[in-house]
């Protein structure tokens, strides 16, 4: 299980508000701006310390123009003090890794910079399984960061002092991440989501102890490294106890799984159920001012920046 310096260090609840997840299994999928800033606001109120969310249309498809994320940022920081984590577009724009960044840098050139950006630490295979289980309902869809390209993340969002939130899809990502570092692209501590994912997503790790315990097992030696954990397509309050215990941060939203297993609840409901069982384990909950002291984030280079 992920096991931070501080196995006692306030939880940090990230909400993954919407990712590119229709309405179909659960109604309360935040997509506009006013619904995304609201939501965020709904669950910094339950505990949630981040948000990270995909720009939407008013009908669930994408938009990734700038004045829908600037919109989204302007009205989240109207409502709350919830640190921002947005997308760079992942499969939805194009390679060029400039033109992936170009939304953050205008954001942060024009005073909305976010405290966030995400590296998907390497280039994975991404195909999803059919509902019925029985055959792949894509056969060629193939996530790309190139080396080159994370490179550029890790540089540009260094001069942009935004924090890298390193998403983490496999031992091999993970490997490579310890490498970045090394090399000086990546300053520590690095904040990584070690990613696991359900039998209709074979992407990640299985939701599973084990499937965790392949990640932190093999993570260099004094590697300064700060964990959390997500799941995509699977439900990881099953794991929450064992990742809260074990020091480790979490990470929960409808966009990763519908939880209509669950009763179909919203995001600050997720959120709520995090923080519950942290209670009651005796771990205390990290506000915003916690997470920023918690991942080293240089606060005065960080406000320079905007």
């Amino acid at each position: 299980m992920p096991t931070p310096e501080n196995p006692a260090a306030p939880l940090i609840i990230e909400a993954r508000l919407n990712e590119y997840t229709m309405r179909n299994a659960n109604p309360h999928v935040p997509w506009t701006p006013s619904e995304i800033a609201a939501d965020a606001e709904a669950c910094r109120r339950a505990g949630a310390a981040v948000v990270h969310y995909h720009p939407r249309s008013p009908d669930g498809s994408v938009d990734l123009s700038y004045q829908t994320s600037e919109a989204i940022v302007r009205n989240i920081r109207a409502r709350t003090d919830v640190l921002i984590h947005p997308t760079l577009g992942a499969m939805m724009q194009v390679q060029d890794p400039h033109q992936r960044l170009s939304t953050i840098i205008e954001l942060t050139h024009n005073g909305y910079r976010p405290d966030f950006a995400p590296i998907d630490v390497g280039t994975s295979n991404a195909d999803l399984l059919a509902p019925d289980m029985t055959r792949f309902a894509t056969t060629d869809v193939v996530y790309l960061n190139a080396t080159s390209s994370l490179q550029v993340f890790a540089d540009t969002l260094r001069r942009l002092g935004i924090k890298p939130y390193l998403h983490v899809w496999n031992l091999v990502q993970l490997r490579v991440a310890a490498v970045l570092h090394r090399l000086g692209y990546l300053d520590g501590p690095l904040w990584a989501g070690l990613c696991l994912s359900g039998d209709d997503a074979p992407i990640h790790h299985p939701p599973t102890p084990g499937g965790i315990a392949a990640y932190v097992d093999n993570i260099p030696e004094g590697l300064p490294i700060i964990l959390s954990v997500n799941g995509f397509h699977c439900d990881v309050l099953d794991l929450a106890p064992a990742i809260i215990a074990s020091g480790g941060h979490l990470a929960i939203g409808l966009g990763d799984h519908h939880y209509a297993n669950r009763g179909q609840p919203n995001n600050a409901e997720l959120v709520v159920e995090v923080a519950r069982i942290a209670q009651r384990m005796g771990r205390p909950i990290a506000s915003p001012a916690d997470t920023v002291a918690i991942l080293g984030i240089d606060e005065p280079a960080r406000r320079q920046a905007q």
